[in-house]
């Protein structure tokens, strides 16, 4: 907007600028040739030329300071072009963070969750560690009273075959001394 303002302004100059010349030289053809009356137009076309000149210096002054502000305004818009650019940019990653702390956030609870379900597989390990152990001794105590057992088994069952063998060791005697007593009647 401001570059077509400015290019209004330069066109108007210079169009001011043709419209001096157009009337230096419209006055001049109506000038009558009277020798005092050509002085005094001479030295007031002087003035005005004079004047033109310094109106036309103002001029190419005020262009000059245009043609600057105008190549300062395009500058401006170039870097304001990368600054929108850089500003999407930045848009951009904001929403990529956005989703990345949503993301996180799923994995925080989900870790708690697992968390939590760790706390109670390790808090149930080790009751059946417990209860193993309970069982391993409870084993290990049956397995002493089986082998107390065993041997006093084995051991009564020495005493009743040693009482059997005695017992048939001693019917043996009475039926010999039997028989022996029948062979003496």
């Amino acid at each position: 907007e401001k570059r077509s303002q400015l290019r209004d302004q330069l066109a108007s100059i210079e169009f001011q600028k043709l419209n001096t010349r157009q009337e230096s030289e419209r006055i001049q053809k109506n000038i009558v040739k009277s020798p005092e009356r050509i002085k005094r137009e001479l030295r007031t076309e002087q003035r005005q030329l004079e004047k033109s000149r310094e109106e036309n210096a103002a001029i190419k002054e005020n262009l000059r300071s245009l043609q600057s502000k105008l190549e300062h305004i395009e500058k401006s818009e170039s870097d304001i072009s990368s600054v929108y650019q850089l500003i999407e940019d930045i848009e951009q990653e904001f929403v990529k963070c956005k989703s990345a702390s949503k993301e996180q956030k799923k994995m925080s609870a989900a870790i708690k969750a697992h968390a939590s379900l760790t706390k109670q597989l390790l808090s149930t390990k080790k009751e059946m560690e417990k209860q193993l152990q309970i069982m391993n001794d409870r084993v290990a105590r049956l397995k002493k009273q089986r082998d107390i057992k065993k041997t006093t088994l084995n051991q009564e069952e020495e005493r009743v075959l040693s009482e059997m063998k005695d017992f048939q060791n001693l019917q043996k005697k009475n039926n010999n001394e039997a028989k022996e007593n029948k062979k003496k009647d």
